[in-house]
């Protein structure tokens, strides 16, 4: 499951904003509302190609300890 975020900066703005494990951090897990056990569960990247850009970009990926569930936010 992917979490997409409204985001209108740069590409280099995304970078530093995403770095912030806690930036953009849900409240509850999305697939089953648990409000409690979400980690940071590093990175991948993603294939970008925009105008001006052509190259990937971090995705963060969370991970519910209870149940294992897994999701990325972009």
């Amino acid at each position: 499951m992917q979490i997409l975020h409204p985001f209108a900066g740069s590409i280099q703005q995304y970078t530093e904003e995403i770095a912030d494990p806690n930036r953009y951090r849900p409240d509850h897990c999305p697939q089953c509302q648990a409000a409690q056990g979400l980690t940071a569960h590093g990175f991948y990247h993603r294939t970008l190609v925009e105008a001006g850009f052509d190259g990937s970009i971090a995705a963060l990926r969370r991970h519910l300890l209870e149940t294992g569930a897994g999701f990325q936010t972009l």
